[in-house]
């Protein structure tokens, strides 16, 4: 009995929360930072990150937000609330289920080559240019990528 009525629940929450549906003209940020910010956006937004490293990419890391540089300019963000408009679209610690029902159903994962990891669902969403990656664990949203395809 309590878990149809979980399940009940779960649907109402689900379809009571409005139907966004990926809008891929306006541009998304994590925790407030998009793709093609400048380092001096980003420095200017968030202050010197508390830890950064060279390589492929430069990554400035924050308390909750990893950014990746590809010369000047973000190329790839991780961290806990992805917005577009200045709306929050899914934030760390939600239902994957109910980021389903407002995103629409992920890309089929094995098509794009992500593998299977025991613990961890990855639901990707992606156009020509862009790659959102949400990332659940035990059904609850634990991380919110943002990447600009190669």
């Amino acid at each position: 009995m309590k878990s149809r009525i979980l399940v009940l629940f779960l649907f109402l929450l689900q379809s009571a929360w409005p139907q966004a549906r990926l809008d891929w003209a306006a541009p998304f940020a994590v925790d407030g930072i998009r793709l093609d910010d400048t380092r001096q956006q980003v420095f200017k937004s968030l202050g010197a990150p508390r830890e950064s490293s060279r390589g492929q990419m430069d990554v400035w890391k924050y308390k909750d937000l990893e950014v990746s540089f590809r010369g000047d300019d973000v190329c790839r963000l991780y961290g806990s609330a992805l917005q577009q408009n200045k709306q929050t679209l899914v934030r760390v610690g939600e239902l994957a289920g109910v980021v389903r029902g407002r995103l629409g159903e992920a890309e089929n994962n094995e098509a794009l080559g992500v593998q299977r990891h025991p613990e961890v669902e990855v639901m990707m969403y992606q156009n020509e240019s862009t790659t959102i990656g949400v990332f659940s664990r035990a059904g609850r949203v634990s991380l919110i990528g943002l990447s600009r395809r190669s």
